[in-house]
Protein backbone atom coordinates (compact mmCIF):
# COMPACT_ATOMS: atom_id res chain seq x y z
CA UNK A 1 0.00 0.00 0.00
CA UNK A 2 3.10 2.15 0.26
CA UNK A 3 3.11 2.87 -4.06
CA UNK A 4 -0.66 3.47 -4.57
CA UNK A 5 -3.26 4.95 -3.38
CA UNK A 6 -6.59 3.97 -3.36
CA UNK A 7 -9.75 5.52 -3.33
CA UNK A 8 -12.60 3.16 -2.01
CA UNK A 9 -15.63 6.06 -2.42
CA UNK A 10 -15.38 5.22 -6.04
CA UNK A 11 -15.10 1.76 -5.91
CA UNK A 12 -18.17 -0.73 -6.01
CA UNK A 13 -16.67 -3.94 -5.21
CA UNK A 14 -19.14 -6.23 -3.42
CA UNK A 15 -17.73 -8.83 -0.84
CA UNK A 16 -18.83 -12.28 0.75
CA UNK A 17 -18.65 -12.45 4.26
CA UNK A 18 -18.92 -16.11 6.09
CA UNK A 19 -19.06 -16.48 9.94
CA UNK A 20 -19.28 -20.42 11.87
CA UNK A 21 -21.76 -20.16 14.71
CA UNK A 22 -20.67 -23.79 15.12
CA UNK A 23 -21.39 -27.63 13.80
CA UNK A 24 -24.84 -29.68 14.97
CA UNK A 25 -24.24 -32.03 17.81
CA UNK A 26 -25.50 -35.04 16.28
CA UNK A 27 -24.61 -34.97 12.49
CA UNK A 28 -21.38 -33.57 10.72
CA UNK A 29 -22.83 -30.05 9.81
CA UNK A 30 -21.63 -26.69 10.00
CA UNK A 31 -23.73 -23.98 10.94
CA UNK A 32 -22.51 -20.97 9.53
CA UNK A 33 -24.15 -17.73 7.77
CA UNK A 34 -22.83 -15.66 5.04
CA UNK A 35 -23.79 -11.86 3.66
CA UNK A 36 -22.84 -9.72 0.72
CA UNK A 37 -22.13 -6.34 0.83
CA UNK A 38 -20.39 -3.51 -0.65
CA UNK A 39 -17.96 -1.09 1.04
CA UNK A 40 -20.54 1.65 1.01
CA UNK A 41 -22.53 -0.69 3.57
CA UNK A 42 -24.93 -1.87 1.33
CA UNK A 43 -26.37 -5.45 2.08
CA UNK A 44 -27.40 -7.33 -0.49
CA UNK A 45 -28.39 -10.75 1.53
CA UNK A 46 -27.54 -12.02 5.19
CA UNK A 47 -28.43 -15.86 5.31
CA UNK A 48 -28.29 -19.00 7.67
CA UNK A 49 -27.11 -21.76 5.90
CA UNK A 50 -26.25 -26.11 7.04
CA UNK A 51 -23.28 -26.95 4.78
CA UNK A 52 -21.38 -30.66 4.62
CA UNK A 53 -17.48 -30.97 5.32
CA UNK A 54 -17.91 -31.30 1.30
CA UNK A 55 -18.49 -27.49 0.89
CA UNK A 56 -22.16 -28.50 -0.31
CA UNK A 57 -25.12 -26.35 1.14
CA UNK A 58 -27.53 -28.54 2.66
CA UNK A 59 -30.24 -25.66 3.33
CA UNK A 60 -30.98 -22.43 3.78
CA UNK A 61 -32.23 -21.95 7.75
CA UNK A 62 -33.34 -18.37 7.66
CA UNK A 63 -32.61 -15.28 5.50
CA UNK A 64 -32.74 -11.55 7.19
CA UNK A 65 -34.64 -9.04 5.65
CA UNK A 66 -31.83 -6.52 4.82
CA UNK A 67 -34.23 -4.12 3.26
CA UNK A 68 -35.31 -3.78 6.82
CA UNK A 69 -32.09 -3.56 8.23
CA UNK A 70 -32.26 -6.88 9.76
CA UNK A 71 -29.15 -8.96 10.40
CA UNK A 72 -27.82 -12.11 11.89
CA UNK A 73 -26.03 -12.10 14.61
CA UNK A 74 -25.76 -15.12 16.18
CA UNK A 75 -27.03 -18.70 16.03
CA UNK A 76 -27.40 -21.41 18.81
CA UNK A 77 -29.23 -25.42 18.31
CA UNK A 78 -30.32 -27.29 21.40
CA UNK A 79 -27.96 -30.35 22.37
CA UNK A 80 -30.51 -32.42 20.28
CA UNK A 81 -30.54 -30.34 17.10
CA UNK A 82 -34.65 -29.32 17.08
CA UNK A 83 -34.55 -25.85 18.31
CA UNK A 84 -32.62 -23.10 16.85
CA UNK A 85 -32.00 -19.70 18.18
CA UNK A 86 -30.92 -17.07 16.07
CA UNK A 87 -29.96 -13.44 16.85
CA UNK A 88 -31.41 -10.80 14.81
CA UNK A 89 -29.91 -6.83 15.26
CA UNK A 90 -31.87 -4.59 13.80
CA UNK A 91 -30.42 -1.04 12.16
CA UNK A 92 -29.95 1.47 12.36
CA UNK A 93 -28.47 2.03 16.17
CA UNK A 94 -31.46 3.79 18.50
CA UNK A 95 -30.67 6.16 21.06
CA UNK A 96 -32.60 6.20 23.81
CA UNK A 97 -33.75 8.68 26.34
CA UNK A 98 -30.88 8.12 28.69
CA UNK A 99 -28.16 8.29 25.81
CA UNK A 100 -27.29 4.96 25.48
CA UNK A 101 -26.64 3.65 21.41
CA UNK A 102 -28.26 0.35 21.09
CA UNK A 103 -28.81 -1.91 17.93
CA UNK A 104 -32.66 -3.72 19.11
CA UNK A 105 -32.50 -7.42 19.19
CA UNK A 106 -34.52 -9.78 18.87
CA UNK A 107 -33.91 -13.79 19.23
CA UNK A 108 -36.33 -16.07 17.23
CA UNK A 109 -37.05 -19.32 18.58
CA UNK A 110 -36.87 -21.69 15.50
CA UNK A 111 -37.65 -25.41 14.35
CA UNK A 112 -34.68 -26.87 13.03
CA UNK A 113 -36.27 -29.58 10.90
CA UNK A 114 -39.55 -27.52 9.63
CA UNK A 115 -38.38 -24.27 9.88
CA UNK A 116 -41.31 -22.90 11.26
CA UNK A 117 -41.53 -20.02 13.71
CA UNK A 118 -42.03 -21.04 16.89
CA UNK A 119 -41.85 -17.53 18.83
CA UNK A 120 -39.88 -14.23 19.02
CA UNK A 121 -38.66 -13.10 22.19
CA UNK A 122 -38.79 -8.71 21.31
CA UNK A 123 -35.97 -6.23 22.19
CA UNK A 124 -33.93 -9.23 24.22
CA UNK A 125 -31.68 -6.74 26.56
CA UNK A 126 -30.31 -4.88 23.35
CA UNK A 127 -27.68 -3.07 25.75
CA UNK A 128 -25.59 -5.68 27.16
CA UNK A 129 -26.34 -9.42 26.42
CA UNK A 130 -23.37 -11.76 26.70
CA UNK A 131 -23.10 -15.08 25.34
CA UNK A 132 -20.37 -17.98 24.67
CA UNK A 133 -19.58 -18.67 21.35
CA UNK A 134 -21.23 -21.96 21.30
CA UNK A 135 -23.75 -23.93 19.68
CA UNK A 136 -25.12 -26.13 22.49
CA UNK A 137 -23.11 -25.12 26.28
CA UNK A 138 -25.73 -22.26 26.80
CA UNK A 139 -28.54 -24.81 27.11
CA UNK A 140 -30.03 -26.77 29.38
CA UNK A 141 -29.85 -30.48 28.76
CA UNK A 142 -33.66 -30.59 27.90
CA UNK A 143 -32.78 -28.33 25.81
CA UNK A 144 -36.06 -26.33 27.14
CA UNK A 145 -33.99 -23.39 28.85
CA UNK A 146 -30.78 -21.48 28.05
CA UNK A 147 -28.23 -18.95 30.17
CA UNK A 148 -26.96 -15.70 29.41
CA UNK A 149 -25.76 -12.43 31.19
CA UNK A 150 -26.28 -9.29 31.72
CA UNK A 151 -23.66 -6.73 31.86
CA UNK A 152 -22.78 -3.07 31.84
CA UNK A 153 -19.28 -3.32 30.53
CA UNK A 154 -19.97 -1.74 27.41
CA UNK A 155 -17.52 -0.26 24.82
CA UNK A 156 -19.61 2.49 22.60
CA UNK A 157 -20.42 6.19 23.37
CA UNK A 158 -22.86 7.67 25.19
CA UNK A 159 -24.29 11.36 26.35
CA UNK A 160 -24.09 10.58 29.93
CA UNK A 161 -20.60 10.10 30.53
CA UNK A 162 -20.73 10.65 34.49
CA UNK A 163 -23.36 7.24 34.43
CA UNK A 164 -21.19 5.07 32.37
CA UNK A 165 -21.00 2.41 35.00
CA UNK A 166 -23.84 3.08 36.78
CA UNK A 167 -26.68 3.18 34.55
CA UNK A 168 -29.03 -0.39 34.55
CA UNK A 169 -26.60 -1.62 36.92
CA UNK A 170 -30.00 -3.59 38.55
CA UNK A 171 -29.85 -5.27 35.18
CA UNK A 172 -26.52 -7.48 35.82
CA UNK A 173 -26.24 -10.87 36.49
CA UNK A 174 -26.89 -14.26 35.19
CA UNK A 175 -30.23 -15.89 33.74
CA UNK A 176 -32.12 -18.63 32.89
CA UNK A 177 -34.66 -18.66 30.20
CA UNK A 178 -37.26 -20.93 29.74
CA UNK A 179 -38.42 -21.99 26.20
CA UNK A 180 -42.01 -23.46 27.34
CA UNK A 181 -42.75 -20.52 29.86
CA UNK A 182 -41.12 -17.83 28.41
CA UNK A 183 -39.85 -16.40 32.24
CA UNK A 184 -36.83 -14.71 32.54
CA UNK A 185 -35.23 -16.19 36.07
CA UNK A 186 -32.06 -13.94 37.96
CA UNK A 187 -29.80 -17.03 39.10
CA UNK A 188 -26.19 -15.42 40.38
CA UNK A 189 -25.92 -11.52 40.62
CA UNK A 190 -22.88 -11.01 39.04
CA UNK A 191 -20.68 -12.74 36.21
CA UNK A 192 -20.27 -13.43 32.75
CA UNK A 193 -19.70 -15.94 30.43
CA UNK A 194 -22.10 -18.41 31.76
CA UNK A 195 -22.33 -22.35 30.29
CA UNK A 196 -24.29 -25.30 31.05
CA UNK A 197 -22.41 -28.62 31.74
CA UNK A 198 -23.46 -31.46 29.48
CA UNK A 199 -25.08 -33.38 32.54
CA UNK A 200 -27.52 -30.42 33.20
CA UNK A 201 -26.21 -29.68 36.82
CA UNK A 202 -24.13 -27.31 37.04
CA UNK A 203 -23.25 -23.93 35.12
CA UNK A 204 -19.52 -22.92 34.73
CA UNK A 205 -18.70 -18.91 34.85
CA UNK A 206 -16.23 -16.05 34.59
CA UNK A 207 -16.67 -13.54 37.65
CA UNK A 208 -13.68 -11.44 38.69
CA UNK A 209 -11.47 -13.16 36.24
CA UNK A 210 -12.22 -16.40 38.35
CA UNK A 211 -14.48 -19.36 37.50
CA UNK A 212 -16.49 -20.42 39.81
CA UNK A 213 -19.66 -23.16 39.83
CA UNK A 214 -23.40 -23.33 40.52
CA UNK A 215 -24.90 -26.01 41.23
CA UNK A 216 -28.87 -26.17 39.76
CA UNK A 217 -30.62 -28.10 42.71
CA UNK A 218 -28.76 -26.57 45.93
CA UNK A 219 -28.29 -23.29 44.11
CA UNK A 220 -24.52 -23.26 45.93
CA UNK A 221 -21.18 -21.22 44.82
CA UNK A 222 -18.20 -22.37 44.58
CA UNK A 223 -14.92 -21.19 43.22
CA UNK A 224 -12.62 -23.16 41.10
Amino acid sequence: YDDQQIDFRDSKKTDRYQRVWGWLNNRDLLLMHESSQDNFGNVFYDNLYLVTVNKAIVDTLFSADVSKGEIISGAYVTPNDSILLIHLHHKPIIKDDKGWFYSPLDILILDLKSKKLLGQIENFYSYNIHYRQSSSYIFSRDGQSFVYSISDERNWNTDVKENYHSLNRKENGIYIYNLVSKVHQKIIDEGVDPIWSPDGNTIAYSENRKVWFYNIKNTEKTLL
